[in-house]
């Protein structure tokens, strides 16, 4: 089942080779490393076949790390509709900002948490781990 859980955790590699190598699960990445993760994608898209099927393949492939970023109801809507590689810088900087917005009023309690796109399983804690699950089957 890794290869499934890759398709949203992408970094699952990452925290696979930790575990067997150093016994440690490294931090999960922050949501400026999963954006960075879904620009990487995209442009590596752009540059191995063109940016109409990164765009196309895009508007796929959102929902999977979405599954990581929530509350993302309005990254999702948007990214449906990238039509270019300006349109999908232009979704994701307002991700970002409408996030870090919307991060910093919840820690102040001036806005309640949004329960919309809420998995009903959060990110493993460490010791619970889809890796180490995976990494038992291994043993």
């Amino acid at each position: 089942m890794i290869g499934r859980a890759a398709l949203s955790q992408p970094w699952i590699f990452r925290d696979t080779w930790s575990l067997l190598t150093t016994g440690t699960v490294p931090a999960a990445p922050t949501l400026a490393q999963k954006v960075q993760i879904v620009k990487d994608h995209f442009y590596n898209m752009c540059r191995f076949r063109d940016e109409r099927v990164a765009c196309l393949e895009m508007r796929k492939r959102v929902s999977w790390y979405a599954k990581t970023m929530f509350p993302c109801l309005h990254l999702k809507q948007e990214m449906r509709l990238v039509s270019s590689a300006d349109q999908f810088e232009d979704i994701l900087k307002r991700f970002v900002d409408w996030r870090e917005t919307h991060d910093a009023e919840v820690r102040e309690g001036k806005r309640k948490a949004l329960a919309e796109d809420m998995p009903e399983a959060v990110e493993p804690e460490i010791g619970s781990s889809l890796v180490v699950s995976v990494v038992s089957g291994l043993a």
